[in-house]
């Protein structure tokens, strides 16, 4: 293209009643006519350094130190306005060496702007090959043309490569994480994208961690459920899935404050001494407590719950628990019969665990 059309042309910026009097204008106004010009000129090498010295004069301000970051502005946007289609054409090439002429930009800050917009398009074109999880040999071909063309170094190219990348991982670690469970063929999938765009996955020992305990959420509720061998007696063929430190809690009445009440006659002796009369009722308020019962641990096993204590222990049979709750801070359980028991855990995930395994053996009954 022989200007900068796409530029467009844009309006100058208003000044206020006194500016307009003292005839003085906006110094912004500058850097709009220098835009307007660029877009208005059908050949920019008929532009020379002077119309933009002309154009500062007008305006009182020395445009090439005042607006120098603006001026290289304008080079970058073109440079990457001519790139778009990862080429630049001879006459782009003519006019992007005018610009640099008439902006006076040396040839050390060509290179640098040079040097970042190659670099921000090469990121691009690599999101785009890789935004689908899978990089095939046409992609890999048409990257590394475009490494050559842009004149970006191996480690420079390695290094954008592995950002957009790391940006695909992670997006599908989040749905993993969203979902909060862990199957084989979900798993599967992962390492296939990791071998897929050629990077490898190194994970700190916390995602290591998250990912075993999502493997086991799957497992759960999907799979054979863990088992663990624990030091309390069980019966022949009744498995431990789940044990864990434990405090037992009941609701118990409470009485927290008295309450007077009947009929009373309130009759003045003196100032500030009254005499009552009557009979005094005394009612006692009491309200619902969580209360500590016990200390110890629970266990559920394919049979039972089980609370082991250090005073005393606790067994509900699966069939007699009609629904349970799951809160920040424990579960609670709702028998056929009886007060509904609360085991507190103080651990998010125990409570997880503890809520996903009962609900599989109930749901298995």
């Amino acid at each position: 293209m022989g200007n900068l059309k796409y530029l467009g042309v844009k309006p100058l910026r208003e000044a206020n009643l006194i500016n307009k009097f003292l005839n003085r204008f906006p110094k912004e106004n500058a850097i709009i006519e220098i835009s307007n010009l660029l877009a208005t000129t059908e050949d920019l090498k008929t532009i020379s350094p002077k119309h933009i010295l002309d154009i500062g004069e007008k305006y009182n301000v020395d445009v090439y130190s005042e607006f120098q970051s603006e001026l290289r502005e304008i080079f970058a946007n073109y440079l990457k306005y001519c790139l778009r289609d990862n080429r630049l054409s001879d006459e782009e090439i003519v006019n992007l060496r005018c610009l640099q002429r008439l902006f006076y930009i040396n040839a050390d800050i060509v290179k640098r702007v040079q040097q970042q917009v190659c670099q921000e398009l090469y990121a691009k074109n690599v999101e785009q090959a890789v935004s689908d999880g899978y990089l095939d040999t046409d992609e890999e071909k048409q990257l590394e043309r475009l490494q050559k063309y842009f004149q970006i170094t191996d480690e420079d190219a390695l290094r954008l490569y592995e950002t957009e990348v790391k940006k695909v991982v992670t997006k599908y670690l989040e749905a993993i994480y969203e979902e909060g469970k862990l199957s084989p063929d979900k798993e599967k999938q992962f390492l296939d994208l990791a071998d897929n765009l050629k990077t490898n996955i190194n994970f700190d020992d916390k995602n290591k961690a998250a990912f075993d305990m999502l493997r086991m959420f799957w497992q759960i509720e999907n799979g054979e459920l863990p088992e663990y061998n624990v030091d309390i007696f069980l019966p022949s063929k009744e498995m431990c899935h789940f044990r864990y430190p434990s405090v037992w809690l009941e609701y118990r009445k409470v009485t927290k404050r008295v309450r007077y009440g009947g009929p009373t006659l309130r009759i003045k002796i003196a100032r500030g001494i009254y005499w009552r009369a009557g009979d005094l009722g005394i009612q006692a308020v009491s309200e619902d407590i969580l209360t500590r019962i016990d200390t110890g641990s629970v266990f559920i096993t394919n049979k039972k719950i089980l609370f082991k204590g250090e005073m005393k222990n606790l067994s509900i049979p699966l069939n007699k628990i009609i629904d349970f709750a799951f809160y920040k801070n424990g579960v609670e359980i709702q028998k056929n019969t009886g007060k509904n028991i609360f085991f507190q855990l103080n651990e998010d995930i125990s409570v997880k665990l503890f809520s996903m395994t009962l609900g599989r053996l109930l749901r298995d009954l």
